[in-house]
């Protein structure tokens, strides 16, 4: 009876730590690679992107990251007010790059997509 009680310990040890260990990695790497938990996080995070591309003038990298906030905004119900005004402040400082730019097309492409972000807001 004794040797049961110490294997059923070591059992329940050994199962519990499995199972914690596992939920623990699972946070961790959500945590590690800053996974975004929302669709407006993501939103969040390529109009950031997007702005600093810009500032260190890389109008090709924005313009993809303007692209992705515009098609995952496309999908968004409602936007909160919260959100909105953080959008049209990146907007706005996109819209003040934009004036920097050497190329017409690139100009023209930035401005089309910042437009296209403000409708959809």
């Amino acid at each position: 009876m004794k040797n049961f009680k110490i294997l059923f310990f070591v059992l329940f040890v050994t199962v519990f730590s499995k199972v914690y260990t596992y939920e623990s990695t699972q946070l961790d790497v959500m945590a590690d690679f800053a996974y975004p938990v929302s669709m407006m996080e993501n939103i969040r995070y390529n109009m950031g992107q997007a702005v600093y591309a810009l500032q260190h003038a890389d109008s090709s990298s924005s313009a993809s990251f303007l692209e992705q906030a515009a098609s995952n905004l496309g999908f968004r119900q409602m936007v909160s007010d919260d959100d909105r005004q953080f959008i049209q402040e990146m907007i706005d400082k996109i819209n003040a790059l934009i004036k920097d730019l050497e190329d017409d097309t690139d100009r023209s492409c930035m401005i089309d997509l910042s437009q296209q972000i403000q409708d959809k807001l």
